[in-house]
């Protein structure tokens, strides 16, 4: 089978794999009320040409497929009981891209449009959604995002409420 023009791994040889967190959640989902998901990494600094197949698969796996498993776990019960509190952990980058970044960037990206559809696909409910952006935006050209990031607009606090 061929996919973009790239023969199909092997299971064995895709990287990182991330757990089917459904089946994990009978065990933990009594009565959960917020979730933090804070998954995410960086693998390399290389041109986008010079990207791995395998160190793209990981950060996509890790920071959006991740992200993706832990929330579709959890927010059934939320639905149930109509409470709770989603929080994403995304990144600057995700709003800002910056160079040798790009694969990164991209699931950093990914990470704010799932948390803002997730706010739509909620909004008839009491579950609140939240992301929180860490990092220091450069491009915004202002000293004070590396002097006091917490204080300027740069910082990415963003409740989606």
């Amino acid at each position: 089978m061929q996919v973009s023009g790239r023969k199909k791994r092997k299971k064995e040889d895709q990287g990182v794999q991330v757990p089917n967190t459904k089946k994990l959640v009978p065990h933990w989902d009594k009565d959960l009320t917020f979730v933090l998901s804070a998954v995410g990494l960086v693998v390399g600094l290389d041109r986008l040409e010079d990207i791995s197949e395998e160190a793209m698969d990981t950060m996509i796996d890790t920071n959006v497929k991740g992200l993706v498993h832990v929330t579709q776990s959890v927010l059934p019960g939320m639905r149930k009981r109509n409470r709770g509190h989603v929080i994403n952990i995304g990144s600057v980058a995700g709003h800002q891209a910056y160079g040798n970044g790009s694969i990164y960037c991209a699931s950093k990206a990914a990470v704010a449009s799932i948390t803002k559809a997730l706010l739509f696909e909620t909004i008839d409910t009491a579950i609140r959604i939240s992301e929180i952006n860490p990092g220091t935006n450069l491009a915004c050209g202002c000293y004070c995002c590396l002097l006091l990031p917490w204080m300027h607009h740069c910082a990415g606090v963003r409740l989606l409420l």
